[in-house]
């Protein structure tokens, strides 16, 4: 991890990372099992757009979608405008989605950092409800906390955002 590199963004970069997926899931031959790459601000695949060029390259059934909305917004417009954001991804991605993570993300110091749900500006109404109306059951999970009670709060907010959009949690 560490700090973004520009080599990251390159075409080189872009194809190695087809080849080693390619490579994993060959070797692999999973029967129900989805190798997913997770979205970063920095690195490919940095969005929808992106995610779906590795879709089409990677050419794979056993390849999915892995969403974690708080990863991607990168700069104030994804930040101030992130319910048109997860509204796109999951449009652009929905069928390919196989699970997601529930962080949030606020600014900080002049950047934005993560931080539990609740205690950011993601529009959790809009994430629950793509998240749930897709045909396929996905895993919204919790990440990134360090005790109990921080995944007890933020466990109490994902359920009272559902409860606000009239969405029932299995």
């Amino acid at each position: 991890m560490g700090w973004p590199r520009s080599r990251d963004l390159t075409q080189a970069y872009f194809e190695a990372t087809v080849e080693n997926c390619r490579k994993v899931i060959d070797a692999v031959k999973p029967k129900r099992a989805k190798f997913a790459l997770e979205m970063m601000g920095w690195s490919l695949p940095d969005g929808p757009d992106s995610y779906l060029k590795f879709m089409k390259a990677i050419d794979r059934p056993a390849f999915g979608a892995h969403v974690d909305m708080a990863n991607i917004i990168n700069n104030p417009t994804r930040y101030y405008n992130n319910k048109a954001l997860i509204d796109e991804t999951f449009r652009k991605l929905g069928r390919w989605i196989v699970s997601a993570h529930a962080k949030d993300i606020a600014p900080k110091d002049g950047h934005f950092m993560e931080t539990m749900p609740g205690r950011g500006s993601l529009d959790y109404v809009a994430y629950i409800r793509n998240v749930t109306s897709l045909p396929q059951e996905v895993p919204l999970l919790l990440e990134h906390l360090r005790t109990a009670e921080e995944y007890d709060e933020a466990r109490q907010f994902v359920i009272s955002q559902a409860t606000k959009a009239q969405i029932p949690l299995a």
